[in-house]
């Protein structure tokens, strides 16, 4: 997929959707507010051209898969 001028922040939002991150987890883990996340989510479906927060989900999980990095694989293969 092309990432079409996203952040790096838009594109953490990104795998964290892919790893069923909710909004309010991915504000923990990025320490910002949840009204933060889905401003990210929000802009992630204008720059994607998605229509919903499902559309997105299966974009950014089917991302994952393409390019090979969920974040649990780079845990996993520090241990």
């Amino acid at each position: 997929m092309d990432h079409p001028n996203l952040t790096p922040s838009e594109l953490l939002v990104l795998r964290h959707m892919a790893d069923g991150l909710s909004c309010k987890e991915s504000a923990l883990a990025l320490d910002v507010k949840v009204v933060t996340i889905r401003s990210h989510r929000q802009h992630l479906q204008a720059k994607l051209h998605v229509s919903s927060i499902e559309a997105l989900t299966v974009l950014a999980v089917e991302h994952v898969r393409f390019i090979g990095c969920c974040a649990s694989d780079s845990v996993s293969s520090k241990q």
